[in-house]
């Protein structure tokens, strides 16, 4: 019998309602605002990155959902760790994004400022975040080597 995580099925419920939504909006967003790209247009880079920020926001739901399908047996397992790593490039991607979408605008809370650009909390937040789902991939996949060993040790 498979051993389910407490509170597994409300958290998948919401990730699903999630990645339909953000899917749903990325299809709205691409046929609503690709009407207007024009070559000379400033917009055209902040409609297109706008476009990129919110598949990732899709791929990350959904990776978001494969870890979290897993059952408590199988926790620490390759396949987890890579997830955990590609949750970690898409939040990089994510802080690279949201940086180059923010750097121009106002705010009350600067981080690195040059003049009147400046990185913003958020994407430092999301770089951070990144990278510690990367390390975290490499406990997950240590965490199966281990449990390996347990396994054949009596």
């Amino acid at each position: 019998m498979k051993k389910k995580i407490k509170s597994q099925k409300c958290i998948l419920f919401i990730l699903y309602i999630a990645f339909f939504t953000i899917s749903c909006l990325t299809i709205v967003f691409i046929v609503k605002d690709f009407k207007y790209l024009s070559a000379h247009d400033n917009d055209s880079i902040k409609i297109i990155l706008k476009v990129l920020m919110m598949v990732n926001y899709a791929f990350l739901s959904y990776v978001l959902i494969k870890i979290v399908k897993c059952d408590i047996y199988t926790i620490f397992s390759v396949e987890n760790g890579n997830n955990f790593k590609k949750l970690g490039y898409g939040m990089i991607f994510l802080s690279i994004i949201e940086g180059i979408l923010n750097f121009s605008t106002g705010g009350h809370f600067h981080i690195l400022s040059y003049g009147n650009r400046s990185l913003k909390a958020p994407s430092i937040i999301f770089f951070i975040i990144g990278l510690t789902n990367i390390y975290l991939s490499y406990v997950f996949k240590e965490g199966k080597r281990i449990k390996e060993e347990n396994d054949l040790t009596i």
